[in-house]
């Protein structure tokens, strides 16, 4: 048994993130325990198989008896006045975020950091896996559950380290700096700057200063950009970046794809870097988003020299992440349900149009709930006008909001419903779960498919749905 090297406490433990950090320091060694104000799998179901000790609500009590206290990267949005944090500075307890930890047990000399406003999950975990296949032995860091792999993080022991890089706040009121500035980015994807997260960045222009910030220290790092040619804002972060810069894309690109033919549970598509053909490539992955993705990790792990042969048989044998498009079951009615991490205007558009790209001609019923961070953000309403322009019904659900927010500035899900084009004529507000339930139980057979999309769960309103 290893020695205990500290205790650490993590208040937000149940995050997509956190909760494999927590895992990852118990097997290093430390004394781990957590809170949080929910846990929805996958982190509880982690959480519970790993044995960890965490518990609902905050204790500030249980504060004096750690050595480190680490805080989840939107624990203060959700509570400025969180108990276990106030009574941690009263303490003078160590606080750091959760790139501490990364820091200091996954980063490597090879830094390999995909950011972006869409994209970064698959990507991340997919080069993750690539290097994987090519006995690489890399260290990771991936913001959901890997199905090739038993939790999103893992310490390596090769030169290489690949890390998913947020934009957003390494802990909201504790330390505002962008997560990716800590992962010291030498070989760097980046998907779009698309603006996001508009609590956090109110300006557009603010959003594009954070990634020239990081555009700066990779050049500092001596390293390169894979960026792709299509993606927002990506030039303007860019153009004054005298490092290696390689794009990828559909086309008109220094990497782009051919012949790409769709399956049901397949899609196959060629590879070529300008005028040389890499080869066919094949994955379980669909939708036009998903072949960006894949030629992202594709274009990144052939630049550093990993063999062809080992890049297909990666994506070939790549499974996804969980909560990402994954079928989670079919209802008595042979519709198939689908639970999906899509959770802002931009994810959800995509996701539905690499969902219309299979299901030609099925009906697709959405169940969408946005995440917290955008609950207080009236100007998000205006990017709802076409996102569900590829599904036949969207089902808005009651919506928490805060009530510390002015409630002239509190979004609720019949704002979202009336920010939807007009022409949408089949959107609903069904604040009762039971209202959904009744819906899907009368308008899905085995040509519907029901995706669930939310940043949190659902309670057992998918299981009921499946139980239809």
């Amino acid at each position: 048994m290893k020695t205990k090297k500290g205790k650490i406490h993590f208040i937000g433990i149940a995050g997509a993130a956190i909760a494999p950090i927590a895992i990852a320091m118990k097997k290093y060694g430390y004394e781990v325990r957590g809170s949080d104000l929910a846990f929805f799998d996958p982190a509880l179901s982690l959480l519970k198989k790993h044995k960890i000790d965490f518990y609902k609500g905050s204790k500030p009590e249980k504060i004096k008896e750690a050595d480190l206290v680490i805080i989840g990267g939107s624990v203060l949005m959700k509570d400025e006045n969180n108990s276990e944090y106030l009574k941690a500075k009263k303490l003078k307890k160590q606080i750091e975020s959760f790139t501490y930890l990364i820091k200091k047990h996954i980063l490597k000399e090879e830094s390999i950091v995909v950011c972006g406003t869409y994209g970064k999950t698959t990507i991340t975990s997919l080069i993750a896996w690539i290097l994987e296949v090519a006995d690489l032995d890399p260290s990771f860091l991936i913001g959901g559950l890997p199905l090739n792999f038993e939790y999103g993080i893992k310490q390596g022991n090769s030169k290489y380290s690949v890390v998913e890089g947020d934009e957003f706040a390494a802990a909201f009121g504790f330390d505002m700096s962008p997560k990716f500035l800590h992962y010291k980015p030498k070989h760097t994807i980046m998907t779009a700057a698309q603006w996001d997260h508009v609590n956090l960045y109110p300006k557009e222009q603010d959003y594009i200063n954070a990634y020239k910030e990081l555009s700066k220290m990779v050049e500092k790092n001596d390293g390169s950009f894979y960026t792709s040619k299509k993606g927002e804002n990506n030039k303007e972060v860019l153009k004054n970046f005298n490092g290696k810069i390689l794009t990828y894309g559909l086309d008109n690109a220094d990497f782009t794809v051919e012949n790409i033919r769709f399956a049901k549970r397949q899609t196959t598509f060629a590879v070529k870097n300008k005028d040389k053909f890499l080869g066919e490539f094949q994955t379980s992955l669909i939708g036009l988003h998903n072949i960006e993705n894949c030629l992202a990790a594709i274009t990144l792990t052939y630049d550093l020299g990993i063999n062809i042969e080992k890049i297909q048989k990666g994506l070939k044998t790549y499974k996804g992440v969980k909560r990402r498009l994954e079928v989670v079951g079919e209802n008595s009615k042979g519709a198939i349900v689908i639970d999906d991490f899509a959770h802002s205007p931009i994810k959800a558009q995509s996701t539905l149009e690499a969902m219309r790209t299979i299901f030609k001609n099925e009906k697709i019923i959405t169940i969408y709930s946005l995440r917290t961070s955008e609950r207080d953000s009236e100007d998000l309403l205006r990017y709802y006008a076409d996102t569900f322009k590829e599904t036949n019904h969207i089902i808005i659900p009651k919506i928490t909001v805060k009530k510390s927010k002015p409630k002239e500035f509190r979004i609720h899900g019949i704002d979202i419903i009336n920010a939807i084009n007009k022409e949408e004529k089949n959107k609903h507000y069904f604040p009762k779960e039971e209202q959904i339930l009744e819906f899907l139980k009368n308008n899905s057979d085995k040509n519907t498919i029901i995706i669930f999309m939310s940043p949190g769960g659902w309670g057992d309103l998918i299981k009921k749905t499946i139980e239809i």
